[in-house]
């Protein structure tokens, strides 16, 4: 087939993506020997790595670490782009609300210059309370939808209550 042969497109995209797979199960190789060390993780492949350690799905094969990576590093970056605007044109429109997450942030790392750290983030109840009632108002996974509460309607349409809305 003509996508093998050097200088389409698609060859160009296979081999970068080879490219990037070699470069990137190099890293999860060494956050592997880091989580056996028992080393403090040091950035998200670290935690990756030491959650998939943690649970029955370890580390299969390569197959299964590359798909995942994949879709961690690059099947999430427009949901993420979505939330974080959504989150700050939100915040925007609720000064009060940013000024007690910067309130709760400054208690937590005043006396720090270690930035967030794992045991901090169990500590922002008000902040991870908004981060969750954004990812209920505005879901960056719009195929997931809502299930209505209550039985309503939506631009005349009648939604029946445990009826899903996209």
């Amino acid at each position: 087939s003509s996508y093998k042969l050097p200088g389409f497109k698609l060859w160009k995209g296979v081999k970068a993506k080879q490219y990037l797979m070699k470069h990137l199960m190099e890293v999860v190789r060494v956050a592997k020997i880091r989580a056996a060390d028992g080393t403090e993780p040091k950035c998200l492949v670290d935690h990756w790595v030491q959650t998939l350690l943690k649970t029955d799905v370890g580390f299969r094969n390569d197959d299964i670490v590359e798909v995942n990576i994949l879709g961690l590093l690059f099947g999430s970056q427009d949901t993420t782009a979505s939330w974080i605007t959504w989150f700050f044109q939100l915040m925007s429109l609720y000064p009060d609300i940013l000024a007690k997450i910067q309130v709760e942030q400054r208690q937590l790392h005043s006396d720090r210059d270690d930035g967030i750290t794992e045991a901090s983030l169990d500590k922002m109840t008000y902040t991870n309370q908004v981060v969750k009632e954004v990812l209920r108002f505005k879901n960056p996974v719009q195929t997931l939808g809502y299930i209505a509460q209550k039985d309503s309607e939506v631009n005349g349409i009648a939604v029946k209550k445990g009826m899903a809305v996209f």
